[in-house]
């Protein structure tokens, strides 16, 4: 039989304990035709056409037509190269997405978070099961002043870096639990109540880096801080601990 108060968090699990009733509070160019002008067979051909025995139209027809297309073949191979190697360059796209699962209160305890392509900022939702009967049974062996929650959050990540590894994020939505059990007298004899329980409500704010393993893969970890919103039964902590760590793919 449990007298006593504490308060539980899902990501680090902090417990106070004392006297009588209990209470609990994570990316071409613009191809254009180039239009090439054929130039017309110059004056000095002409002339120097009549001083010669052969007649005109044989010479003419030979160098005019030929030199021209060879100098714009030319052009055309030089100016094709470049376009490219610039277009293999451009296909190459920083992934700036993420989806993670793991545990802490990004994931709303054990699941998952989902945060959007963006430069510099993206949004975030993240859910998840929080055990906090098992955690309750193992810090205090109470198994049934506790039950088990789903843990929402939506939020904000602010990037840091080029190459999207350091981030800010602020997020709003529940970060664990909090019961109440109490106590009646009746005839003498001491009978318990159901416990009232609710989930912790609160801004949560998070210094992250996400390290890349290969291309399309990472680790995830997080540490900050965590205000609550929830009105309180006997235990007064505003601030609480907060942390992540989870597997990411990247998008």
């Amino acid at each position: 039989m449990l007298k006593g108060r504490f308060k539980s968090m899902d990501n680090t699990n902090l417990v106070l304990i004392s006297s009588t009733d209990a209470e609990i509070q994570i990316p071409l160019f613009s191809i254009g035709e180039i239009e090439l002008e054929t130039p017309e067979p110059p004056a000095k051909a002409a002339s120097a056409t009549e001083k010669s025995n052969v007649p005109s139209r044989s010479v003419s027809s030979d160098k005019p037509a030929t030199s021209p297309t060879n100098k714009v073949t030319t052009q055309k191979q030089t100016k094709s190269k470049p376009l490219t190697q610039s277009t293999g360059n451009d296909k190459k796209e920083l992934k700036t997405g993420r989806f993670g699962f793991g545990y802490g209160t990004s994931y709303g305890g054990l699941g998952v978070n989902w945060t959007t392509r963006g430069k510099v900022v993206k949004l975030s939702v993240g859910a998840g099961y929080f055990p906090a009967s098992l955690i309750a049974a193992e810090l205090i062996g109470e198994e049934d002043l506790l039950e088990d929650e789903f843990l929402f959050n939506v939020g904000l990540k602010i990037n840091l870096d080029k190459n999207h590894k350091l981030y800010l994020h602020g997020q709003y939505g529940h970060f664990g639990v909090q019961a109440y059990q109490y106590t009646e007298y009746s005839q003498g004899n001491v009978s318990y109540v159901e416990s009232e329980q609710t989930r912790l409500t609160g801004i949560t704010v998070l210094s992250g880096l996400d390290l890349p393993i290969g291309e399309s893969f990472g680790v995830n970890l997080a540490i900050g801080v965590s205000k609550n919103f929830t009105e309180a039964y006997y235990i007064d902590i505003d601030y609480w601990l907060a942390a992540d760590f989870g597997f990411i793919i990247r998008f």
